[in-house]
């Protein structure tokens, strides 16, 4: 669905930009937000890391995340369709409870959770 969704609007983004070349229209972009570097953490020895995320719409939500090691290896990952969220925080905040759920039952007792959510 995104794919096809980004299709549209990269057809619709490139249409306009012709359009706007055949008259002659100078196009000034803005210029790019900064961009800060972020690198990944492993967790201590012993402990599982997950990064989890949530994203929401008026029409849909879901949450994702994805478990490593202190090696940095793939343990497990996990994607969830939740539906009908309220908001960006019920779709965050079910990405860290499932991310609860999920080592609780792999017995992963040191959990280092990762979110981008201030408030999760």
């Amino acid at each position: 669905m995104a794919g096809n969704l980004s299709n549209k609007l990269s057809s619709t983004a490139l249409r306009d930009f012709t359009t706007l070349k055949r008259f002659n229209v100078n196009i000034h972009p803005p210029n790019p937000t900064s961009i800060k570097e972020v690198i990944w953490q492993p967790p201590f020895f012993d402990w599982v890391k997950c990064n989890t995320d949530g994203a929401f719409n008026a029409a849909t939500s879901a949450c994702g995340g994805l478990f490593r090691n202190s090696d940095a290896a793939f343990l497990c990952g996990f994607a969830v369709n939740t539906g009908n969220a309220s908001s960006a925080f019920s779709a965050e905040l079910c990405g860290a409870m499932q991310a609860i759920e999920i080592a609780a039952f792999k017995n992963w007792n040191n959990l280092w959770l990762e979110t981008d959510s201030t408030l999760v």
